[in-house]
């Protein structure tokens, strides 16, 4: 339940933002400075995934985040009982900030990006991947405190390669 509402609500956040901004912004062309020298709103639209790379790739950037969201579902479902609540929470962002990228790629053949954190040479970006971004650093903290079974197996593999070649 707890994700539904996290992918729900971050999925409006995203489209609520990006519908006030385009219509605020695109029109006018306005900057609007927030704090002076360290952030400002500003409009663009970002044919590309991250940085602008594949910016001429759309229908497979739709396509790719359809495949991965589907997959972020399936691993809410699958490991819902298993795994933390840490775990399905950053998967539920990652999929809520996929789902708001996607239908600007589906509806408009672009991504709306406006957050542009002027006082470092950094990507302008949007609600959607601020989720995204949460999202992973969540799952990257839930696997190093909570989940370390991924370095069990990793040693395992070594342990099994050691006594192969003994």
């Amino acid at each position: 339940m707890l994700e539904t509402i996290i992918i729900i609500v971050s999925i409006l956040l995203d489209q609520i933002s990006k519908t006030l901004v385009k219509s605020g912004l695109e029109a006018s062309g306005k900057i609007i400075t927030i704090i002076p020298g360290v952030l400002q709103l500003e409009y663009s639209e970002n044919t590309g995934m991250a940085f602008g790379m594949l910016s001429e790739s759309t229908v497979l950037l739709s396509i790719t985040s359809v495949v991965m969201t589907a997959l972020l579902f399936y691993m809410i479902i699958r490991y819902r009982k298993t795994s933390g609540k840490l775990y399905a929470v950053s998967l539920a962002m990652i999929a809520g900030g996929a789902i708001g990228n996607a239908i600007d790629r589906i509806f408009r053949g672009y991504v709306v990006d406006f957050i542009n954190p002027i006082f470092i040479d950094f990507a302008i970006f949007n609600i959607a991947d601020s989720f995204i971004c949460v999202g992973a650093g969540l799952l990257i903290l839930y696997m190093l405190v909570f989940d370390r079974s991924w370095l069990k197996d990793e040693k395992q593999e070594k342990e099994n390669a050691d006594q192969s070649n003994s």
